[in-house]
């Protein structure tokens, strides 16, 4: 009878956590990986950031490490602005090879028309 429910407690785990994990919203960069390098170049001229539940992306936040401090740059819609492309393209005249970046607070509206969040990807930009 312990083994019955030991097992039958399991299974409710399993399932459970595959239904989450199924239905979780994951924001990406077509054609990488998260913690995939990216040359900065080809970083500056990607068109959009994702979803994988091909929802439309309202807004995101770009984050950033320069000296110990985080920096922090929303964007209204689904492609890097401007400003965000200047104070990267600036890491180009400094001595920096590697600079860690964070896609986070991904916006989405749902069917219903709800906004909703996400989690954040992080990848790594090769500067020269």
């Amino acid at each position: 009878m312990k083994k019955l429910f030991t097992l039958s407690v399991f299974i409710a785990i399993t399932i459970f956590s595959w239904g989450q994990d199924r239905n979780t919203v994951r924001p990406f960069i077509p054609g990488y990986k998260e913690n995939d390098t990216i040359r900065l170049d080809d970083f500056l001229k990607i068109k959009e950031i994702s979803l994988s539940n091909k929802a439309k992306v309202e807004s995101f936040v770009l984050v950033y490490t320069d000296n110990g401090y985080d920096f922090m740059m929303k964007g209204k819609s689904n492609t890097l602005n401007e400003e965000m492309k200047a104070r990267l393209l600036k890491f180009k005249a400094r001595n920096i090879k590697y600079l860690k970046i964070a896609i986070k607070a991904v916006a989405y509206k749902t069917p219903q028309n709800e906004e909703q969040r996400t989690g954040q990807v992080k990848y790594v930009l090769r500067i020269k």
